[in-house]
């Protein structure tokens, strides 16, 4: 493998995401820049993950909405009541890094 080669790696989960983070206590090897390190890519929110992305160590991760979870949850519960069909909903997810924390559309998708 060259050096301009980019290693990536990507926790699914936030106990996969925080786990990357925590061998990377033992390894040193993240960074959210390609060119100091491997970059670190994360699904879910949390005080960890969020701490790692705003000082560098993590790029970014992928969020889901609790909101609009609940939302629906009672949107369908309310279905079911009323003996309607319930299919699936279109849940949105949002990318999110050091640069878009505090969008108004990511910010309360940014749970601890």
């Amino acid at each position: 493998m060259s050096k301009s080669d980019t290693l990536g790696i990507f926790g699914s989960n936030q106990v996969a995401a925080e786990g990357i983070l925590a061998a990377n206590n033992n390894l040193g090897v993240l960074n959210a820049d390609p060119a100091q390190g491997m970059i670190g890519i994360g699904f879910d929110a949390g005080s960890i993950i969020k701490g790692a992305i705003t000082d560098g160590t993590m790029a970014g991760a992928v969020t889901q909405s609790p909101l609009l979870m609940g939302y629906y949850s009672i949107y369908a519960l309310t279905m079911v009541a009323n003996g309607e069909t319930v299919e699936d909903f279109p849940m949105d997810g949002y990318w999110y890094d050091s640069s878009n924390m505090d969008d108004p559309q990511i910010a309360p998708n940014l749970y601890d």
